[in-house]
């Protein structure tokens, strides 16, 4: 929607750049920011967009925010332990 944006992050995806990540390796923040552009995301953060993350090696969902208004509330359901999280073996 014009808010929020939902992806199915693949294992083995860096969701942002960590301390010794290769700069050749694309991360789903540099994915999202090459698509929508600075200004087609939140700027809240230290990394646009990424309301949460996920371990590399694990595949999932992801909620993303395009406005800061999206974001605030996204991590702030998270926070609340609002938001279902539901964990496969």
């Amino acid at each position: 929607d014009e808010e929020t944006l939902f992806v199915s992050k693949p294992a083995g995806v860096l969701v942002h750049p960590v301390k010794g990540t290769p700069n050749s390796e694309v991360t789903l923040c540099d994915a999202v920011l090459k698509h929508y552009g600075v200004d087609g995301v939140s700027s809240i953060g230290e990394y646009p967009s990424i309301v949460h993350r996920l371990d590399k090696g694990t595949s999932g969902v992801m909620c993303l925010a395009k406005t800061d208004t999206a974001h605030a509330m996204l991590v702030s359901s998270f926070f609340r332990r609002e938001t279902k999280k539901t964990y496969h073996a």
